[in-house]
Protein backbone atom coordinates (compact mmCIF):
# COMPACT_ATOMS: atom_id res chain seq x y z
CA UNK A 1 0.00 0.00 0.00
CA UNK A 2 1.43 3.35 -1.04
CA UNK A 3 0.85 6.30 1.26
CA UNK A 4 0.24 9.88 0.20
CA UNK A 5 2.05 12.75 1.90
CA UNK A 6 0.31 14.77 4.55
CA UNK A 7 0.78 18.53 4.55
CA UNK A 8 0.73 21.02 7.40
CA UNK A 9 0.70 24.82 7.17
CA UNK A 10 2.05 26.32 10.41
CA UNK A 11 0.74 29.82 11.07
CA UNK A 12 1.77 30.52 14.64
CA UNK A 13 4.75 30.44 16.96
CA UNK A 14 3.71 26.93 18.03
CA UNK A 15 4.13 25.67 14.46
CA UNK A 16 7.45 23.91 15.07
CA UNK A 17 6.30 22.02 18.16
CA UNK A 18 3.04 21.07 16.45
CA UNK A 19 4.94 19.92 13.35
CA UNK A 20 7.24 17.75 15.48
CA UNK A 21 4.26 16.10 17.19
CA UNK A 22 2.46 15.58 13.90
CA UNK A 23 5.64 14.14 12.37
CA UNK A 24 5.87 11.53 15.13
CA UNK A 25 2.37 10.39 14.21
CA UNK A 26 2.94 10.35 10.45
CA UNK A 27 6.23 8.45 10.84
CA UNK A 28 4.43 5.80 12.89
CA UNK A 29 2.26 5.08 9.85
CA UNK A 30 4.94 5.56 7.20
CA UNK A 31 3.37 8.73 5.81
CA UNK A 32 5.71 11.53 4.66
CA UNK A 33 4.98 14.97 6.14
CA UNK A 34 5.34 18.12 4.04
CA UNK A 35 5.31 21.60 5.52
CA UNK A 36 3.67 24.34 3.46
CA UNK A 37 5.68 27.55 2.88
CA UNK A 38 7.89 27.34 6.00
CA UNK A 39 11.36 25.93 5.29
CA UNK A 40 12.45 26.95 8.79
CA UNK A 41 9.72 24.86 10.43
CA UNK A 42 10.34 21.94 8.06
CA UNK A 43 14.05 21.88 8.92
CA UNK A 44 13.42 22.24 12.66
CA UNK A 45 10.83 19.45 12.67
CA UNK A 46 12.94 17.13 10.48
CA UNK A 47 10.09 16.37 8.09
CA UNK A 48 10.40 14.80 4.67
CA UNK A 49 9.72 17.88 2.59
CA UNK A 50 8.44 21.40 2.12
CA UNK A 51 6.01 22.81 -0.44
CA UNK A 52 6.97 26.13 -1.97
CA UNK A 53 4.50 27.94 -4.22
CA UNK A 54 5.39 30.33 -7.02
CA UNK A 55 5.30 33.35 -4.69
CA UNK A 56 7.36 31.68 -1.94
CA UNK A 57 11.09 31.33 -1.51
CA UNK A 58 12.87 30.29 -4.69
CA UNK A 59 14.02 26.72 -5.30
CA UNK A 60 17.69 27.72 -5.20
CA UNK A 61 17.25 29.49 -1.87
CA UNK A 62 15.53 26.44 -0.38
CA UNK A 63 18.19 24.05 -1.68
CA UNK A 64 20.88 26.31 -0.22
CA UNK A 65 19.27 25.59 3.16
CA UNK A 66 19.97 21.85 2.57
CA UNK A 67 16.38 20.85 2.09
Amino acid sequence: MQTSPTSFHPRSSTGTSTAKKLHQITQKYGVPLLINDRVDVALAAGVEGVHLGQDDMGELSASAMNF
